[in-house]
């Protein structure tokens, strides 16, 4: 539901958004008829209007007054200072509420971002509620095989990990992510790991992975698409795990050689 009324909206703003994740905000903020652009995939959004498909390339064509920026991306020099940008950088959950509150604040809904930031990120506050008082498994979030790349603190993996009530063998070491030797990994004796991706891994990747990590641990592979994901996909991903780490890693994992599950909620 909008959090916002096209009716009530402050002055209008010719808003382009090349980031669905800043898309669904929003429309979600009921500023959907603000909306003169967006990327290929944010057309494909419920609510979203009928407006073009713009690209970094095309924006200076949609004359916007708001861009709606993603990750390591910027204007080109020939555009700065004819728009105001938001850009979409984000690297755990915290960061994820605080551009819901970025993007409020540039159409003038600061309030409803903020309300809409709440409601969104409630059920995952109650999810991690839920594992109090119990036994907290020690897990790793694997980034990457080739090489070892582990999620550190302030990353999207460890707050998932713990969120779903397991404790990241990276807890309290202040880098988003660690390049790490099997040995390394091996000696924090994790009782599973947790390989994250963008996107489903193709055979051959999971048998990297499940290769890369021989010996250390049962591995679950979880999906958690968008840069940056949404709420909702990481509220996905964090049941997915809840109920690996109920399971003590062992219903819910199989183990063959190194073991392996996956989340197919998406």
């Amino acid at each position: 539901m909008a959090c916002g009324d096209a009716a009530t909206l402050p002055h209008a703003e010719r808003v382009l958004s090349l980031s669905p994740f800043a898309t669904d905000v929003v429309v979600a903020l009921g500023a959907a008829d603000q909306l003169v652009g967006v990327d290929a995939e944010s057309a494909a959004l419920a609510g979203v209007p009928n407006v073009p498909v713009a690209t970094l390339e095309t924006l200076a064509d949609f004359a916007p007054t708001i861009v709606m920026l993603p990750p390591d991306s910027a204007p080109g020099p020939q555009d700065v200072g004819t728009f105001r940008s938001v850009s979409l950088h984000a690297h755990d959950l915290g960061g994820l509420a605080q551009l819901h509150l970025e993007i409020g604040s540039a159409l003038g809904l600061a309030r409803e971002a903020r309300a809409l930031a709440s409601e969104r990120t409630r059920p995952l506050a109650e999810l991690s509620a839920g594992s109090r008082g119990q036994r907290r498994p020690l897990a790793a979030g694997l980034l990457g095989v080739e090489p070892l790349v582990v999620a550190g603190d302030h990353s999207f993996a460890t707050d998932l990990l713990e969120v779903a009530g397991a404790e990241s063998v990276t807890h309290g070491i202040d880098t988003p992510t660690l390049e790490w030797s099997r040995e390394r990994l091996r000696a924090e004796a994790p009782e599973f790991i947790v390989r994250f991706s963008a996107s489903p891994l193709d055979p051959e990747e999971r048998q990297r992975t499940l290769a890369a990590v021989e010996k250390v641990g049962p591995v679950l592979f979880i999906v958690l698409p968008g840069d940056p994901p949404s709420l909702e996909a990481a509220l996905a991903a964090a049941k997915v795990l809840r109920k690996a780490v109920a399971a003590r890693s062992e219903s819910t994992m199989e183990r063959s050689g190194a073991g392996e599950a996956e989340n197919r909620d998406r």
